[in-house]
């Protein structure tokens, strides 16, 4: 009987934790719809085995996603490097940039093989 208390409780615990933890992923979701609906998207002129899209937010804020061969990759807005990116084996990578130049010129962003 007692041990079928102690299941019971771990259980109900285990249960709390999940709740709090789809609570915080609920509170992180509606933050990027956020940024989603007050953002800009931008397409990146890559090499062709290649896939980047930035989002800036509204606190000129970008979030990049890249899918890309492994290797390094510099990423220019209008010419200018801002940011090296890294891509693992696993040819995923997403990143967030605090700080950027003003978005009201940009022309270009792209993505190059270093």
């Amino acid at each position: 009987m007692r041990a079928s208390g102690e299941r019971v409780a771990s259980r109900d615990a285990e249960i709390r934790q999940l709740r709090q933890e789809n609570e915080m992923l609920r509170g992180q979701l509606a933050r990027l719809n956020r940024g989603l609906t007050t953002g800009s998207f931008f397409a990146v002129s890559a090499p062709q085995n290649v896939a980047a899209r930035v989002l800036v937010d509204a606190q000129q804020r970008a979030f990049i996603v890249v899918l890309a061969p492994r290797g390094s990759y510099d990423l220019a807005l209008n010419g200018q490097k801002i940011a090296t990116i890294d891509v693992p084996r696993s040819g995923q990578r997403t990143m967030l940039l605090d700080h950027l130049p003003p978005l009201d010129a940009t022309k270009s962003l792209t993505l190059t093989a270093r």
